[in-house]
């Protein structure tokens, strides 16, 4: 993901805040660094009714904002079986 900004509405910062007019405040922009997240998955299915999975989010374990102030979640790993009626 390319370097990106948000509007800044919940700003602690208030000299980001600035006015327009008597009564109007327009949130100040903060950009957000570059960053490369990998993801993967696999399925592998036994008689088209059983299947299991495998789903890696973040795999190299990337720190990264994905939006606002907030810090994306880490490494995430998950399993699931299933089978279709």
């Amino acid at each position: 993901m390319g370097e990106r900004s948000y509007m800044e509405f919940e700003a602690a910062d208030f000299s980001k805040l600035y006015s327009v007019g008597s009564d109007m405040v327009l949130p100040g922009q903060t950009t957000l660094s570059p960053y490369w997240r990998t993801d993967a998955s696999v399925r592998v299915s036994y008689r088209q009714r059983i299947y299991l999975a495998l789903a890696g989010t973040n795999l190299t374990d990337a720190v990264y904002k994905e939006s606002g102030n907030a810090k994306a979640p880490g490494r995430i790993v998950a399993v699931k079986i299933g089978a279709n009626i």
